[in-house]
């Protein structure tokens, strides 16, 4: 985690399921994740990123 912290990346979790999340917790990863960096969903995590007004669902939602 410490390679991934010295450069510009960043570490976010969407819709974080308990077993990789436990997983995390036990290696003590969990606590070096920005809490702001973990989100319900994968569409609210790119909007963040994304710096648009555009709703997670319009980009992500495919066409009938």
């Amino acid at each position: 985690m410490s390679y991934v912290h010295a450069r510009p990346i960043h570490v976010v979790l969407a819709r974080p399921e308990p077993a990789p999340s436990a997983a995390l917790e036990r290696y003590e990863l969990m606590e070096r994740i920005d809490p702001d960096h973990i989100y319900s969903g994968l569409g609210v995590a790119i909007t963040a990123f994304a710096g648009t007004s555009r709703t997670p669902e319009s980009p992500l939602q495919p066409t009938p």
